[in-house]
């Protein structure tokens, strides 16, 4: 559970800033992600679209690195 949001967004920020990825490896790392999150059991491929806004946020923090 995250209990501090703004030293949450402060550490994506920083990463942002200091992190230069590629388009590419942007989306190696979704995914990556996304494999894990199906391995895992956290959304099933039958219903990943009730998770929708989960992939927009995720996709927004990935744009940021581009």
């Amino acid at each position: 559970m995250i209990k501090n949001v703004k030293k949450l967004q402060e550490l994506e920020d920083k990463f942002i800033r200091e992190s230069h990825l590629s388009y590419e490896h942007s989306i190696k790392i979704y995914e990556s992600m996304w494999k894990e999150v199906l391995i895992l059991g956290i959304i099933k491929p039958e219903n990943y679209l009730d998770e929708i806004e989960k992939d927009i946020n995720l996709a927004k923090i990935l744009n940021k690195c581009i």
